[in-house]
């Protein structure tokens, strides 16, 4: 009987929940027809709200009408991985590419120099004889780059690329980052055309869909657990995706058959070991030293903490806190439960700045 929870980069969720109308969305697009304003969609959410998740999931979805996906992280050698990885994607459907001439043979020591002649020098020119052959098969491309961040000459091509030739071929464009990384490429001046794309912003899960997902999930592996256990375990989530299930994964391996109360609170407290470097610190290195220096501050703070107060514990004037707290709500970090108030969203996050402090 194997663990039904998968705490694992990328990997896929054996229950998939709250995110449904984002797919069905994204879906619609690519049967609706190339003027559909949700075939360029950009996904946005802090880390651990299923960004990644969304993407592989969509990635089943278009291959049940059709279509393939062509999954790209962000990086220096972006348009070579999305070629290559669309190239393998789609090898059954398109011709051998060693179309080939010699270009120049030498006498003594006998050789040939061969040169391909198909696919040109050009990323851009490789990738339309691609996606001709595939047209003609009436096949179509979702494209899809993770990770995303704006300032890259490499997504400039790629995505002048796509709005070229949008109307041209069955392609569509999902793109997923972090909140002021999306924001970024919308406010590239070359690329400007992405604003037009869907934005999808990533919430958190309700408590209620916190424990049906919980619920549903334990159910898979025929492991009975308490309503208390599955109440505790989706408060203490905090309705992060991701927390859900590194903390189920722990909480479930906590006991060999019936899980109560006492065994979620073993299981919570051995996830918790983990929180700091799977989640939290990842999001302290997408955090300038300036957002930094405010949460450290709230995290010295009795929470909620006035803004007043904290602005007496920064060097920030009202103008510039205002500036960072929204930034950060906007982020996913912070939020503000009642007027002139903030606090932390992510569950655990006070207690682990406080360690440094």
């Amino acid at each position: 009987m194997s663990n039904p929870f998968h705490p694992s980069y990328g990997v896929l969720p054996r229950i998939f929940l709250g995110r449904e109308g984002i797919i069905r969305d994204f879906i619609y697009g690519l049967e609706n027809g190339p003027g559909d304003p949700n075939r360029s969609t950009a996904i946005t959410g802090a880390r651990g709200t299923g960004k990644t998740v969304i993407l592989k999931e969509i990635e089943n979805e278009v291959l049940k009408i059709g279509w393939i996906s062509v999954y790209s992280l962000m990086k220096v050698d972006l348009l070579e991985d999305i070629f290559d990885e669309m190239k393998r994607k789609c090898k059954e459907h398109i011709q051998p590419d060693a179309k080939r001439r010699i270009t120049g043979i030498s006498i003594g020591q006998f050789a040939v120099n061969w040169e391909n002649i198909d696919s040109g020098n050009r990323w851009e020119t490789k990738m339309y004889n691609l996606l001709m052959q595939l047209t003609e098969k009436d096949i179509g491309v979702v494209f899809e780059i993770d990770e995303i961040t704006g300032n890259s000459e490499s997504l400039r091509r790629f995505a002048s690329f796509f709005q070229k030739h949008i109307s041209n071929f069955k392609i569509a464009f999902i793109m997923a980052g972090i909140p002021h990384q999306i924001d970024s490429v919308f406010t590239d001046k070359v690329i400007s055309f992405l604003r037009r794309s869907r934005l999808k912003q990533l919430g958190l899960l309700s408590m209620s869909e916190s424990k049906s997902l919980i619920r549903k999930t334990f159910a898979l592996s025929h492991k009975n657990i308490t309503e208390e256990a599955i109440g505790l375990l989706a408060a203490k989530s905090g309705g992060f995706p991701y927390l859900i299930q590194l903390l189920g994964y722990e909480v479930w391996e906590s006991s060999d058959s019936a899980i109560d109360i006492s065994e979620a609170k073993v299981g919570i407290k051995r996830a918790e070991i983990y929180i700091g470097s799977s989640l939290i610190e990842l999001i302290l290195q997408d955090l300038s030293l300036m957002d930094k220096e405010l949460i450290y501050a709230l995290a010295k703070m009795n929470t909620p903490a006035g803004v007043s107060d904290l602005m007496a514990k920064t060097r920030f004037d009202r103008n510039k806190l205002n500036q960072y707290r929204r930034r950060l709500v906007r982020e996913g970090i912070i939020h503000s439960p009642e007027r002139g108030y903030v606090d932390f969203v992510i569950p655990y996050m006070k207690e682990y700045l406080q360690r440094d402090l």
